[in-house]
């Protein structure tokens, strides 16, 4: 079957093949996935784990649930590219720490990825308030009344 998948790859051309590869970002010393659909497929597809270290966009001060990007020890990097299914994303940094880097698409995609990933939380973050409040509706009618009973009995003293 891996022989089907590896003739099927070279029928398609190599335009296809590295549009289909995983990117690792070398950025700083680290070898990082930016990608949750990369993320994804080195899991599913390579069984490779890496860790999470990213901050969630709408709770970036807790470090108990973190989000991309992934990052991969150099052994696992460094396999991914020999069996040809990523491929390598170099950065360079000036002395002040800012990205000199030309890859100004990837830089593009990247805050694309940044937005998505922020409306899609943000939605999260909605629809988990109205459960909250539906689920807090009577207490929070019951409060409300018992309020407005008080007002009432401390006028009428």
């Amino acid at each position: 079957m891996e022989r089907c998948r590896q003739q099927e790859g070279s029928v398609h051309g190599t335009a296809a093949a590295e549009h289909s590869r995983i990117l690792i970002h070398l950025q700083q010393g680290r070898a990082l996935v930016w990608r949750a659909d990369h993320a994804r497929r080195i899991r599913e597809e390579h069984g490779l784990v890496g860790s999470l270290v990213g901050a969630l966009v709408r709770k970036p001060r807790q470090n108990t649930r973190l989000g991309l990007p992934l990052q991969l020890l150099p052994e696992e990097a460094r396999l991914l590219v020999e069996i040809g299914a990523a491929r390598l994303v170099h950065y360079r940094w000036a002395a002040d720490g800012t990205d000199v880097s030309t890859a100004v698409e990837e830089k593009e995609s990247y805050a694309q990825f940044l937005h998505h990933s922020y409306e899609e939380q943000r939605q999260l973050a909605l629809q988990e308030k109205k459960r909250t409040l539906e689920s807090l509706s009577e207490q929070i009618a019951e409060g409300r009344s018992k309020r407005k009973r008080q007002r009432v009995e401390q006028e009428g003293l």
